[in-house]
């Protein structure tokens, strides 16, 4: 991992350190990116059609995929949760 590509997504590090544990940090360039993407297509599509539903599976699935390659693992053993709150 590239830990200057890193904080170059970071802007706000250009001017301030955080030292939070991540849950409140700093949102990197591409998440915004991504984010306002996402809300842009919502906005202009709407959140009901069956094109949307399909498409929030397909990216629970590349998530999944995603996550059990980086931990060694596969797939169908990555739960995805919304809250980790009882």
């Amino acid at each position: 991992m590239d830990l200057k590509a890193v904080r170059a997504g970071l802007p706000v590090l250009e001017r301030l350190a955080y030292m939070n544990a991540g849950t409140n940090g700093p949102l990197p360039r591409r998440t915004a990116e991504a984010i306002s993407r996402a809300l842009e297509r919502e906005l202009l599509d709407g959140r009901s059609s069956k094109s949307y539903f399909e498409s929030m599976l397909a990216g629970r699935d590349e998530l999944r995929a995603a996550l059990a390659g980086f931990l060694g693992t596969s797939p169908d053993r990555i739960a995805l949760a919304s809250s980790t709150r009882p």
